[in-house]
């Protein structure tokens, strides 16, 4: 534990503690810290935005590791923030668990980390949550590579505690400068729909932001509901409780994350957005939709490669964007630089070492594949079921 004793002047001055999450916000000075932190973090992360993660978690009882110092005024001053949940140990298999927040709108757990001191935050960060459950596992099932990420290892290195990863992947992410061009196929499609939706009008493209956010969002809102989501009953405009969440983390006047719109219109009528959070000059991808009566111009793919060539061209109000796809998403043909995604543990104990972590690690990952196939399997037997319940009734013989 004696690295904990040498971190830097600022984080020694911190204090630590785990506090419900809606008690921080509702602390006007408090919540404008966390919006400070978050607008400029070691590594962004706009999910766990206060405008995003206040009005997402309205209602719900949410543990949030908090560290704070003060600024040179004497206020409060957010240097590390974690949204937790907390998982119970089984006994002989696996200890009790810390995990950042997960949710189907997060997308990322990356805790935010002071950037003027990304390792003494993230030091302070992992001595509260081992005082909150001494002998637990922190997880962060989906934490971006990057200075945050780096600093925890280092201060759990710093602490003599032991690191594992359970798997990773990576995400198809644009960024500003020279990066590598589609291929030569793909952009070859990308001419064929360009003239495709030529022949339906005039297209246009560009990015809403500050007071014409609205409009941006209202036009997700409204072709999102129109397309298979609506259909399926899953779009945000579908259920009173999403759709409150959406009007109000997706507002002009959201901060933490600020939120831009980059819209494709056809002869003035929406058919493609595209909704982006960010925090700072980098964000990712929330949502986009497009109208499927367009679906053979592809309106979404030629939205994405237009926001591809804005932020490369430093045009865009992103420096960079990390789509948020899933492995596989066809946004990888279009945007061509790479995001890695890990899913990290951290031993909060010393008596949990680096081969004890590992069999938890190897373990999680089991449970974590069974999982998977038992959801595969249950998608299977619903799509079976809804092809029986589709399929015309049989004729006397």
């Amino acid at each position: 534990m004696g690295g904990w004793r040498d971190r830097t002047t600022a984080a020694r001055a911190a204090r630590g503690a785990v506090r419900p999450l809606a008690e921080i916000a509702a602390d006007p000075a408090l919540r404008a810290a966390w919006a400070r932190l978050a607008g400029g973090a070691a590594t962004a992360n706009p999910f766990f935005g206060p405008d995003f993660l206040v009005p997402l978690m309205r209602g719900r009882h949410v543990p949030c590791a908090i560290v704070l110092a003060e600024d040179r005024a004497g206020g409060p001053r957010v240097v590390a923030l974690l949204p937790l949940v907390r998982r119970a140990g089984v006994p002989g298999l696996l200890p009790p668990r810390l995990a950042g927040l997960r949710h189907p709108m997060i997308v990322d757990t990356t805790p935010l980390l002071d950037a003027a001191d990304p390792r003494g935050a993230a030091a302070a960060l992992v001595e509260t949550l081992a005082a909150h459950a001494p002998g637990a596992v922190l997880r962060l099932p989906l934490c971006v590579a990057g200075a945050s990420a780096a600093a925890l290892e280092a201060a759990a290195g710093e602490a003599g505690l032991a690191t594992a990863r359970v798997g990773g992947f990576v995400r198809a992410a644009i960024s500003g400068g020279e990066t590598t061009e589609p291929s030569s196929r793909k952009r070859k499609e990308l001419r064929r729909a360009v003239g495709t939706l030529a022949r339906m009008g005039t297209a246009t493209c560009e990015t809403l932001a500050g007071a014409d956010v609205a409009l941006g969002v209202d036009a997700f809102l409204a072709l999102e509901r129109a397309g298979w989501k609506g259909r399926a009953g899953t779009a945000l405009a579908c259920a009173s409780g999403t759709r409150a969440f959406a009007q109000a983390a997706l507002a002009p006047a959201s901060r933490a994350p600020r939120v831009v719109v980059d819209l494709m219109r056809v002869d003035g009528v929406p058919v493609a957005a595209s909704v982006h959070v960010l925090a700072g000059d980098r964000g990712g991808t929330f949502k986009c939709a497009y109208d499927e009566r367009f679906a053979k111009a592809s309106p979404g793919q030629l939205l994405d490669a237009w926001t591809a060539e804005r932020v490369r061209a430093g045009e865009h109000p992103a420096r960079a964007l990390d789509s948020c796809a899933a492995p596989g998403h066809p946004i990888e043909s279009l945007w061509t630089d790479r995001l890695a995604v890990d899913d990290r543990l951290l031993a909060l104990s010393p008596s949990c070492d680096a081969p004890r972590l590992a069999r938890v690690a190897d373990r999680l990952l089991r449970i974590d594949e069974a999982v998977l196939r038992a959801k595969a399997w249950a998608r299977r037997r619903l799509g079976r079921r809804e092809t029986a319940l589709r399929a015309p009734p049989a004729q006397d013989g």
